[in-house]
């Protein structure tokens, strides 16, 4: 089973012996353990029988985005007390000149304490440190109420001796207090980005224990006995034990496992690069593939994580996107999300401003009588009320400012999808799209259309891919050191230890986690020319090294630069900056069944009522419309159509056709 918490829908996917999909879906509760436990009801009363289970939360990324985690102190090196707020000189807009630093900080001035100690950049100790001051901080902390403690030490990551000691010392005098140690978290340098790193892990800390544990209940009273995983934004899954001390991991878990849901849909049909596009009730995430997900070091949340993810470029464009006219009487759509609760208006829980969903039932698009397969109630007259509010401000009617509301949230999408594609020099028209989540099968062609992209697959269940993707990925673990040397003077034995120490402790780790027996390392350094500050990782062979491997890093890195930049300097030297180690415990490989294929299979007995559905070039329209549940393999569906399914609804503009392959996706094309 895979369990999938979004921002609007909590989604429930079960994989069972016979290779079928089954589902659930509810709306998202918060705290949303209460939505896991009425889509568990729904989907199952008893998982006795179930062998593998995980699921993901954006529980932490909220709290972060809300300003909602634990009261967090953190204990630094004497004189570097404010390396959190200072951050760095980079400029996140270039041009802007009046741009701010975000002024969210996680820990306020007073809750930020300092203690004389000091390590070289190689660990050697500089000044001892004075444990009788880590006891005046602690007890300070304590008396302030913290529920969280920090600790970042200058060159940690060397030597972690010191923060070693104060965790012991922390342990006795702050036990209720969730720990968050830098050279745990991120054993790396670049003092500020380790410290955020470190104080974010502490900040959401506390929060996600306790939904770890009111989660862990609820599966183990319904009768599950196994390991509990959670999905880590690289992809990969840890352990539920692993995640407490390491939450932070788990912030992007979400997008990732749609990512990886998509991969496995693409890779049914022998799609070796794809884009991914998860369009749901609150955002739209995209990922450009190429046979495996690009891993990214960093990425920003208005302040710069540097941890492994997988590259996502996530816009405010969804189900429930709110549209709105601004102060100078322009037209937009999101990034403000209707989210759950109260929803679109045509939920009718209270919603007054139009959204895309509202827009989209007002159009025709989405039977009223058939939302999520009949089992939500919704109130078009709900959403023409608001979008009539919405149309009356921008002074058009109501059927103009629906169709625009649709036609913007698309170029929203379309500028996501060419920022992770065009931009990054990738021509979208060689990959085929992906498209799933709740909402992407109402945009995705038109999208495609845009984009010049030829094929587009369409799942069965769209809205639950993310869900899917709990059950196909593999767990995973990222090891990694700075070890700053030019490779003409690396020491071999020095990175020999590092891995070897690194593949035994993940070894011992994804035992105790239940990882099959088959487990995978992936070695790479990153690596810059002398003098540089931004690295470019490069793969380096399992095998036993040798004097030679280290040496040939010089032409491989040569290499990767002038694929990633177009030119490379081989009279400049090269030095390597971190040593990284990715550990996979490969999942058991998963099998749907594929059924046979019906030569030139007419959709007829999947027929359902035609509707009406305003169409740009030709107004208002009737259209054909389908059971998606009901199209047998091999069946060919000509645009203009509409495809109702239990969760999703996909449209076919004319001149485009799709055909249900062997696991019911639908491949679209023109």
């Amino acid at each position: 089973m895979g369990i999938d918490v979004g921002g609007t829908f909590t989604d429930f996917a079960y994989l069972n012996d016979e290779g079928r999909i089954e589902f659930s879906k509810v709306l998202t509760t918060y705290p949303p353990d209460g939505g896991v436990q009425k889509g568990l009801s729904e989907l199952t009363t008893d998982l006795s029988g179930f062998s593998f289970l995980s699921h993901s939360t954006t529980l932490g990324l909220n709290a972060y985005i809300t300003g909602t985690g634990a009261k967090t102190g953190l204990i630094s090196t004497e004189g570097f007390r404010d390396t959190l707020e200072i951050a760095r000189t980079r400029r996140l807009l270039l041009y802007d000149l009046f741009q701010e630093k975000p002024e969210k900080v996680l820990v306020p001035r007073r809750l930020r304490l300092e203690v004389k100690e000091r390590l070289d950049k190689d660990g050697n100790v500089v000044i001892p440190l004075n444990l009788k001051e880590v006891v005046e901080r602690a007890r300070a902390l304590k008396s302030a109420g913290v529920e969280a403690i920090a600790v970042s030490l200058i060159h940690s990551y060397a030597n972690p001796a010191h923060e070693k000691e104060i965790a012991e010392i922390l342990k006795k005098e702050c036990p209720e207090a969730f720990l968050s140690i830098s050279s745990e978290i991120l054993p790396e340098f670049r003092e500020y980005e380790r410290v955020f790193a470190t104080v974010m892990n502490a900040y959401i800390g506390p929060i996600m224990a306790k939904y770890l544990d009111i989660t862990e209940r609820i599966f183990s009273k319904a009768g599950y006995s196994g390991e509990i995983y959670i999905s880590q934004s690289n992809g990969g899954l840890m352990s539920t034990r692993v995640a407490r001390n390491k939450p932070v991991y788990t912030l992007g878990s979400g997008p990732a496992s749609g990512v990886m849901g998509g991969l496995f849909v693409g890779k049914l049909g022998n799609y070796q690069k794809i884009i991914t596009l998860d369009m749901g009730g609150t955002t739209c995430l995209v990922s450009l593939v190429e046979e495996t997900p690009q891993i990214v070091s960093e990425t920003t949340l208005e302040n710069r994580l540097k941890l492994p993810m997988i590259d996502v470029r996530t816009i405010g464009a969804g189900g429930g996107s709110i549209a709105w006219v601004d102060k100078q009487g322009a037209f937009h759509v999101g990034p403000q999300s209707a989210a759950a609760n109260p929803g679109p208006a045509c939920y009718g829980q209270g919603g007054k401003e139009a959204t895309v969903t509202d827009a989209n039932l007002f159009l025709g698009y989405l039977d009223s009588k058939y939302y999520l397969g009949g089992r939500m109630k919704v109130y078009p007259d709900k959403s023409k009320e608001a979008l009539l509010s919405l149309a009356d401000q921008l002074g058009i009617d109501v059927q103009e400012c629906a169709a625009s509301i649709k036609k913007i949230v698309e170029a929203n999408m379309v500028n996501n999808i060419s920022e992770a594609s065009t931009w990054r020099g990738y021509d979208p028209r060689e990959f085929t799209l992906v498209a799933f989540g709740g909402g992407a099968g109402l945009h995705c062609v038109n999208m495609a259309m845009e984009l010049g992209i030829k094929s587009v697959v369409s799942p069965p269940y769209p809205a639950i891919v993310s869900a899917l993707g709990h059950i196909v990925s593999d767990i995973k673990h990222f090891y990694s050191t700075t070890y700053v040397t030019l490779v003409d003077e690396a020491n071999l034995d020095t990175i020999t230890q590092f891995f070897d120490t690194a593949e035994g402790e993940a070894a011992e780790t994804l035992s105790r986690e239940r990882a099959s027996t088959h487990v995978r390392n992936i070695r790479s350094v990153d690596m810059r020319y002398s003098m540089q500050s931004h690295e470019l990782n490069v793969m380096i062979t399992n095998r036993a090294l040798n004097e030679a491997d280290i040496l040939a890093l010089n032409d491989r890195f040569h290499a990767k630069h002038e694929e990633t930049y177009g030119y490379s300097l081989r009279e400049r030297k090269v030095e390597i900056a971190t040593l990284r180690l990715q550990a996979i415990g490969e999942s058991g490989k998963v099998k749907l069944r594929e059924e046979t294929l019906v030569k030139e299979g007419s959709p007829a007995s999947a027929a359902r009522p035609s509707r009406n559905a305003y169409m740009p070039e030709s107004g208002v329209t009737k259209i054909q419309v389908y059971d998606r549940e009901r199209l047998k393999p091999g069946a060919l569906v000509e645009g203009p159509s509409l495809i109702d399914g239990l969760e999703a609804t996909l449209f076919v503009p004319p001149d485009w056709k799709g055909v249900v392959d062997g696991y019911h996706n639908l491949i679209l094309s023109n």
